[in-house]
């Protein structure tokens, strides 16, 4: 699908909060490839995303906290 049927031509970035492991980015940013992302979590939940992200190989795409 590209960005721009699906509205996202424009988007440079794409926030997150208490957005879990991260897949609605995950899902999100391939059909943006220009944008990046920023995930916001409770610390508890921020390692595990990190690790889930990381075996998507999204993680240089989406910062987390």
């Amino acid at each position: 699908m590209s960005p721009d049927r699906c509205g996202l031509s424009g988007v440079r970035g794409d926030g997150d909060v208490a957005g879990g492991n991260g897949s609605l980015l995950a899902v999100l940013l391939p059909v943006a490839p220009h944008a990046r992302g920023v995930l916001l979590n409770l610390p508890e939940v921020a390692s595990a995303a990190s690790a889930h992200l990381e075996t998507l190989g999204m993680t240089a795409r989406i910062s987390s906290g």
